[in-house]
């Protein structure tokens, strides 16, 4: 900051000048003026290296926060979209699980019909066959009962 110092030294100089009357000019000792003159323009390149290395730091630093801002918020943006897929597959999920319970449901149903219907066939046909051996039982029965009559019969006679 020492050009700053000399500038402001070379306004005291100025405020402290010899006024000229009935002007606005002011009387300046020139080596003076020269020499710090020729001291600004001997620490003007380095102050305005170091504005120009403190600019790039800044900018350097904003692009970097500019960078991490950005990261962050794609990094955020990636966590919703995942969070959505997943929520997204767990629906799916869910939605098949209901479709294979509401199939294993209609299976078990028909499963029960079919057994039920099975059931009642084979019983039906269990009455049939009953009901046949019964009517060749009642006429066994009644074979015998004629033999056996006609077997008194001819022993009494």
């Amino acid at each position: 900051m020492e050009v700053l110092d000399l500038l402001d030294n070379l306004e005291e100089m100025v405020n402290e000048a010899f006024r000229v009357p009935i002007s606005n000019k002011v009387l300046l000792d020139a080596g003076d003026l020269i020499e710090i003159l020729d001291r600004i323009r001997v620490l003007l390149p380095d102050e305005l290296k170091q504005a120009r290395m403190i600019t790039r730091e800044y900018q350097r630093i904003l692009q970097d926060a500019e960078q991490q801002a950005k990261r962050i918020i794609d990094q955020a943006h990636d966590e919703k979209s995942k969070l959505a897929h997943e929520s997204e597959v767990v629906k799916e999920a869910q939605a098949h699980a209901e479709d294979i319970i509401r199939q294993a449901e209609e299976m078990a149903r028909q499963i029960r019909e079919g057994a039920t219907d099975y059931a009642l066939d084979i019983l039906l046909k269990l009455e049939s066959n009953l009901s046949h051996v019964l009517d060749e039982l009642k006429t066994g029965q009644e074979q015998l009962r004629d033999l056996q009559q006609k077997n008194r019969a001819n022993q009494m006679g």
